[in-house]
């Protein structure tokens, strides 16, 4: 069985409770205050990691508390650390996060250590199996180092193109697969994609920001997911949740630009059975699915193969057996 690499950040989230998000100049009173550990990168290894892969991280945090508590969040969901290093005079990443009642949230992300993550600090021994996972929240040049080794290996490439500001076209280039939301999609391709747009208008952007041997992933929110590759195009239908914290949805799953591209953790899963755009949306979006937002902070909605939402997703190998409700 093949191993999950995961490259990227490794966060420390500041949550508060708000009655309303805030507009431009205005101040408004929090109720609490949690701290949580994130980053899109984090939130890869562990949702892997509870999904059952041998996992390796590979980021940066500062020489500070908040570092040691993230290593040791990392180290106890089973996830190799060995690839994480300590920036001197640098703090850890930090995400400082408002969320309403509605569980919908704002976000600001202080990159830190994770700026500093280096092409020598991702090299790694890639064999064909493997699964690595990026985004582009830390180093570009490391996460590109990182990506092509991937390709040069034989191992599949997943990136999660946000934030897409930092996604160059050699990045996307270098992934076999890349996940976007709405947001990001029309940032990639300049076509207007709202996020009500039909999905027609969906595929059509999708198709021009991708290769010709690659798989895109645009996930939709609450209406799911629609994987665009080169055997054809497939709709991978939502599921209702009841929203306390959107935080987690954002990096876990289909919501408002934050998914991991959680490939199934299984990385065997990924490469057996159905084509590799059925495999990718599934995988991408089902792994923690809906539950990303049905707790408070990210990483404590990460699924564990015990879950509910787990098991409805399915963390066994994906057969040519699974189809999603339609193809378009």
């Amino acid at each position: 069985m093949g191993r999950v690499l995961v490259a990227g950040s490794i966060n420390i989230d500041l949550v508060t409770s708000v009655p309303a998000l805030p507009v431009p100049g205005q101040t408004v009173l929090g109720s609490e205050l949690a701290y949580h550990p994130g980053g899109k990168g984090a939130n890869q290894a562990v949702a892997a990691s509870r999904a059952g892969a041998a996992v390796t991280m590979i980021g940066a945090v500062g020489d500070d508390s908040f570092g040691d508590r993230l290593v040791a969040f990392l180290a106890s969901n089973a996830v190799d650390v060995s690839g994480v290093v300590r920036v001197a005079g640098a703090p850890t990443g930090v995400a400082v996060i408002t969320v309403d009642p509605r569980g919908e949230n704002t976000i600001v992300a202080i990159p830190g250590a994770n700026e500093a993550l280096a092409p020598d600090h991702v090299a790694c021994t890639p064999a064909p199996g493997d699964v690595l996972a990026a985004q582009c929240e830390a180093g570009p040049e490391a996460t590109l180092a990182f990506l092509r080794a991937g390709r040069v290996a034989g191992a599949l490439t997943v990136l999660n193109a946000a934030p897409a500001a930092g996604c160059s076209p050699e990045l996307l280039a270098a992934a076999d697969v890349v996940a976007v939301n709405e947001t990001e999609l029309s940032a990639l391709t300049g076509l207007p994609v709202a996020p009500d747009a039909p999905a027609a208008d969906v595929v059509a952007a999708a198709h021009q920001l991708r290769r010709t041997d690659e798989t895109v992933v645009v996930t939709l929110g609450s209406r799911g997911a629609i994987a665009a590759g080169p055997l054809g195009v497939q709709e991978i239908p939502g599921r209702a949740v009841r929203a306390v914290d959107a935080t987690g949805a954002e990096r876990c799953s289909p919501r408002s630009g934050e998914k991991i591209a959680c490939i199934h953790a299984k990385s065997s899963a990924l490469r057996g059975g159905a084509s590799l755009t059925r495999r990718a949306g599934r995988s991408v979006y089902a792994e923690t699915g809906s539950g990303g937002c049905s707790t408070s902070g990210c990483e404590a909605s990460v699924n564990s193969r015990s879950s509910p939402v787990t098991r409805k997703a399915s963390c066994s190998p994906i057969s040519t057996a699974w189809s999603p409700t339609r193809s378009i």
